[in-house]
């Protein structure tokens, strides 16, 4: 299959070339052509051809969450919402307890369903968390006390095995250090998050191995003049990847356009750490795991008002930072394709040659028109 008349954004930058050739569901050739030579070509007439977008913290789509699965349908399900949206790779965000580890099994048994989106791995965002900093993770998901870290490790590779991609460490737990230097070996990349950790603490983990920020500025303790807080350990490191998320009820902003001014366009990771809810208007609506939540402005909140997540997609973050910081397509775009795939160094999120032909078509206004994965066009 060849794609051309098109304004190719190949993660990082627009090219000059404007065709690229698919084989076998990967790019073959990338190339510059003057005008459609066959019928058979597909012209997507001056239209941006990106890579599809990669959510690496969400927790579910379509309806369900990643605790909820239960079998096959229900992932095939979450891959076709995803994708649907035009988020074509994800890494599969959710919780490790001593009471339900069937998902983490399912998950990784699963995950090649030849349609909609990749699952490229787990993000496990407990055990090793610290449970005075476990937000919206609920009480039977993180625990109180660890007190033996070396078998939390040994149970939670035994049920996601090489599959596990991402795993929230608070540096401040009961050898945390040693968690981290474990995980590192086994090449998971290990985040900062859910912690009470201070400014000096945090330092130390960056050293033996932190490469990213779980939801940056969330659930962590704030600046302040006489304690910088963990916050300032993460910005001042350059080789911290920093989560955002990006729905104007999670971080400000303001404070988001404060953060781009320090770190800029290379280090930031928009994600959605999506509850799986479906995409819905304003009300109050019955959530299989919280109960009745309300939905305000884009967030999901508890009856109480407490923040429980976010009900935009991956595309709707990118339009709302372009948006608050007046960003160009390409600056916004990196942020969802090449930024992720450094982080994760997978054949995603990059238009080159051997990469997965995993593509987005999008006009000026980030409005999505066509998506192609595994092979296939879907359209939203």
């Amino acid at each position: 299959m060849i794609i051309t008349n098109a304004r190719i954004f190949n993660g990082k930058e627009f090219i000059k070339e404007n065709t690229v050739e698919i084989k076998s569901g990967r790019i073959y050739k990338i190339f510059y052509q003057k005008q459609k030579k066959s019928d058979k070509e597909i012209d997507i007439k001056n239209n941006i051809l990106s890579p599809g977008l990669i959510d690496i913290h969400t927790h579910g789509a379509g309806g369900i969450n990643s605790l909820e699965i239960e079998n096959k349908k229900h992932i095939q399900t979450i891959k076709e919402s995803y994708a649907k949206n035009g988020t074509t790779s994800v890494v599969l965000t959710t919780v490790y307890s001593y009471l339900k580890k069937d998902h983490l099994k399912l998950i990784k048994k699963y995950n090649n369903i030849k349609y909609g989106a990749r699952i490229l791995g787990i993000y496990l965002e407990s055990p090793f968390v610290n449970f005075d900093k476990k937000g919206m993770i609920q009480e039977q998901y993180v625990m109180k006390k660890i007190d033996n870290p070396e078998f939390l490790i040994k149970d939670v590779m035994a049920n996601c095995g090489n599959f596990l991609k991402i795993i929230t460490v608070a540096p401040e737990i009961k050898k945390a250090e040693k968690i981290i230097n474990y995980f590192n070996k086994k090449g998971v990349i290990v985040a900062f998050g859910h912690s009470c950790a201070n400014y000096y603490e945090t330092k130390k983990a960056i050293k033996h191995g932190i490469k990213l920020s779980t939801h940056f500025l969330n659930a962590m303790n704030p600046i302040h003049h006489r304690e910088p807080g963990p916050a300032v350990a993460i910005l001042e490191n350059k080789n911290i990847f920093l989560e955002i998320i990006a729905d104007g009820n999670h971080v400000c902003p303001p404070i988001i356009k404060l953060i781009y001014k320090i770190v800029g366009k290379d280090r930031v990771v928009l994600i959605t750490d999506a509850t799986g809810d479906k995409i819905l208007k304003d009300g109050i609506y019955e959530n299989k795991r919280y109960g009745k939540v309300k939905i305000k402005n884009n967030g999901v909140y508890s009856m109480d008002g407490v923040l429980i997540g976010t009900n935009l997609t991956l595309l709707d973050m990118c339009k709302n930072i372009k948006k608050w910081l007046n960003l160009k397509n390409d600056d916004v775009l990196q942020m969802v394709t090449y930024n992720p795939y450094k982080l994760l160094n997978e054949k995603v999120g990059l238009i080159k040659e051997g990469f997965f032909a995993d593509f987005i078509i999008l006009d000026d206004n980030l409005n999505l028109k066509k998506v192609f994965v595994n092979n296939k066009w879907l359209i939203k």
